[in-house]
């Protein structure tokens, strides 16, 4: 009779463990869903002394969340306008991003952007910060585009005071 009875154990015991496993895992989803919002980026705020900010969760491949200082604009030909920004704050990277470093200086291809929304390059140049979203451009080498920017606007997610 022990025989019968030790495994009957064993199995109750197995699916009750599963069902508290079940339970634990619908219950952190539930709680990790109530804090995220729809916005872009997804993610959790992050509280910083000026603003609550979205931490990037699902970023594409070749994106980074920064942000910058817009310093200068440069006009160019048919729409290329370029800004001179320096990258103040790294916020999070999609994969296969190069690595950027705070303070260093970028100069972002903003053509794509600006050509979707009714607002100027020249609108932001004299913003304090800016929380955006900018991808890596290959350049490769033999077009004759050594001189562009290897980074392009995506979106402004934000303008910080």
């Amino acid at each position: 009779m022990t025989r019968i009875f030790f495994p009957s154990i064993l199995r109750c015991a197995a699916g009750a463990l599963a069902a508290i496993l079940l339970v634990a895992a619908c219950s952190s989803t539930e709680k990790s869903s109530e804090n995220n919002d729809s916005s872009p980026g997804g993610g959790t705020s992050i509280s910083s002394g000026e603003a609550d900010l979205k931490a990037p969760e699902n970023l594409a491949p070749g994106t980074a969340q920064v942000r910058l200082k817009v310093e200068e604009v440069i006009s160019g030909d048919e729409d290329q306008d370029i800004w001179v920004s320096e990258i103040r704050e790294i916020l999070g990277y999609g994969s296969a991003t190069p690595p950027l470093a705070a303070g260093t200086e970028l100069n972002i291809h903003t053509a794509t952007y600006f050509s979707n929304v009714d607002a100027a390059p020249g609108d932001f140049a004299d913003r304090d910060e800016l929380i955006c979203i900018i991808r890596h451009q290959k350049v490769f080498e033999g077009t004759g585009n050594s001189n562009s920017p290897s980074w392009s606007l995506v979106t402004v997610l934000e303008q910080l005071k």
